[in-house]
């Protein structure tokens, strides 16, 4: 490659140039929208969002979907890929990024069940970004970030219809996206009070008496939706590993059936071993309480 020098280009045009007609597009665009769409507002949004408490991998979904990055029909329409713009779900609307993650019919119940959103007002002719912004004015930063996660499951759900014919229902969004949140609010919170507290009262591992042995459970909810994992370790009273196993289950389990059904998984490896007598140990408190009637 022969070097060449620098040059000032006009990102607001394909080809670089400047010209009257992209300058008055781009000033026609920031007049009609001034409370949204203003350079400022820009600014001061995406320092917003980039502050959310939500997965790295949910913000970069919605920094592509504000840019109309996203694959959706309209989107690949407007970059002359041989396609039909209408919405492969509904078959109704042309499918824009805010018609795909929000206005489509068959999400109907999902904004129903969405209660804060009621103040917020949309058509299908809106941008994605305005869409947002105008929820970062609206709601809370609580509520904001459920959306978020609703708006990455919302895609998730049409890429399965569309791709794979899976039947996911749009009742089961919201559902899945407080647990979803709850989990990365928690796991934070975790890590967060492993790296502030003290190393000297950090939970270390116990023996069991000597003659019994001891098995740690534990059940792990990836982010992909119908699948459980499951630990099992077995330990003597030196230290010394002499069983393992981990398990996926293919299963829709809330958090604290899945940790129950790690204990069960745990008393049947146990046995199946003929590790006795045993002692078994989870982190799960509230289920080991409902196990032992102490709640």
């Amino acid at each position: 490659m022969n070097p060449a020098p620098d040059s000032i280009m006009w990102h607001y045009d394909m080809m670089g140039t400047y010209s009257v007609r992209s300058g008055y597009h781009l000033g026609s665009v920031l007049a009609s929208n001034p409370g949204t769409s203003g350079l400022n507002s820009l600014e001061s949004w995406w320092k917003y969002f980039w502050r959310l408490k939500i997965p790295s991998k949910v913000k970069i979904f919605l920094w592509k979907a504000c840019n109309n990055w996203i694959p959706s029909n309209k989107n690949l329409a407007s970059r002359r890929v041989s396609i039909v713009n209408s919405c492969p779900v509904c078959f109704t609307w042309p499918e824009s990024t805010l018609h795909a993650l929000w206005c489509c019919h068959s999400l109907k119940m999902t904004r129903r069940m969405c209660p804060f959103m009621d103040k917020v007002k949309v058509s299908e002719g809106d941008r994605f970004i305005d869409f947002l912004i105008s929820c970062r004015n609206l709601l809370s930063c609580e509520d904001l970030e459920l959306l978020c996660i609703i708006l990455w499951r919302v895609w998730y759900r049409r890429n399965s219809l569309v791709f794979k014919s899976a039947t996911l229902l749009d009742k089961d969004i919201v559902p899945w996206a407080i647990a979803f949140l709850d989990e990365f609010r928690l796991a934070n919170e975790r890590v967060r009070g492993g790296l502030e507290g003290d190393r000297t009262n950090a939970i270390v591992w116990q023996p069991p008496c000597f003659g019994f042995y001891k098995v740690n459970v534990d059940a792990a909810l990836p982010t992909s939706h119908g699948v459980v994992g499951i630990g099992i370790i077995v330990r003597d009273s030196q230290g010394q590993v002499l069983g393992a196993s981990a398990q996926k289950i293919m299963a829709r389990y809330p958090p604290h059936v899945a940790e129950a059904v790690g204990i069960l998984k745990g008393i049947q490896f146990v046995r199946n071993v003929g590790l006795w007598p045993c002692v078994l140990e989870s982190d799960a408190l509230s289920v080991v309480n409902l196990v032992f009637g102490t709640f």
